[in-house]
């Protein structure tokens, strides 16, 4: 009876410790981003019809809120696996920039979103900034001060989400001031942007740079830590994390900000 229960325990444990003890020991040597695998422009009618309506709408939303389009980008992930579209925009009276992303992978040819939001940024002098999204995804990055970023998941209106983050600005950016690239280095400042959270993730002690290959790659620390971030129990505590410092920024819009607010 013991031996019977002993070699179900062992059954059982075998694919526990492939997924969290030997999975992620593999994933050291996948690329996270190579520099210079930068964005290329695409033709926003060349669009996937499955992922197309999703780009339309909302572009045309946030353009009515003053934004301006700066460029149809997209790019390929370092692995090869996906590929991500965003169409960029900035405000230059407000000096805030907005994107809408969507993540795609390929299965038999097939193009399968993978996830898709959109998002508001500021930008300020010290390289600090303050992000508002919709994004589901629970992430797999460490959380750094200078990076403030709130997941408002449940909200699908980019014009509420808007006058949301013009709230959370205004609620934490204290003095900093407000900047945005000169017209015509939105893209190479975005790029930029991601090289910062790059090495951001590597102070961390998540990632590492290999000047020889221009990669940033995981260290073996950040392999069980960005894999364990999707795999419970810590992805519904990172969701946790997230959607309780959302709901805390909800709570304070509802009772600071004025019902009449426009966005405008």
């Amino acid at each position: 009876m013991i031996h019977n229960l002993l070699y179900l325990m062992a059954v059982l444990l075998i694919p526990v410790i492939l997924i969290y003890g030997v999975y992620p020991a593999t994933q050291k040597v996948v690329p996270l981003h190579r520099v210079g695998q930068g964005f290329r422009s695409f033709d926003p009618t060349g669009l996937a019809p499955s992922i197309a309506p999703f780009f339309y709408q909302h572009v045309q939303t946030i353009t009515g809120l003053g934004f301006d389009v700066i460029d149809y980008m997209t790019r390929d992930d370092a692995s090869g696996n996906a590929s991500s579209c965003m169409i960029y925009l900035v405000n230059r009276k407000t000096l805030e920039r907005a994107s809408i992303v969507g993540t795609y992978g390929y299965i038999n040819g097939e193009t399968r979103v993978s996830s898709h939001y959109f998002e508001f940024t500021t930008k300020f002098t010290d390289n600090s900034s303050i992000s508002t999204n919709n994004l589901l995804s629970p992430g797999s990055f460490k959380t750094v001060a200078k990076f403030r970023t709130a997941r408002v998941t449940w909200m699908d209106d980019p014009v509420a989400l808007y006058d949301v983050h013009r709230f959370h600005v205004a609620k934490y950016a204290g003095d900093r001031q407000k900047m945005l690239p000169p017209r015509g280095q939105e893209v190479e400042a975005y790029e930029k942007a991601i090289l910062d959270v790059w090495n951001t993730q590597v102070e961390t002690g998540l990632a590492t740079f290999d000047s020889l290959s221009q990669t940033y790659n995981r260290t073996l620390y950040g392999s069980y830590y960005m894999v364990w971030c999707i795999l419970w129990p810590m992805k519904q505590i990172r969701l946790w994390q997230r959607r309780a410092y959302s709901q805390k920024l909800m709570r304070e819009y509802e009772k600071e900000r004025p019902r009449n607010t426009s966005v405008a």
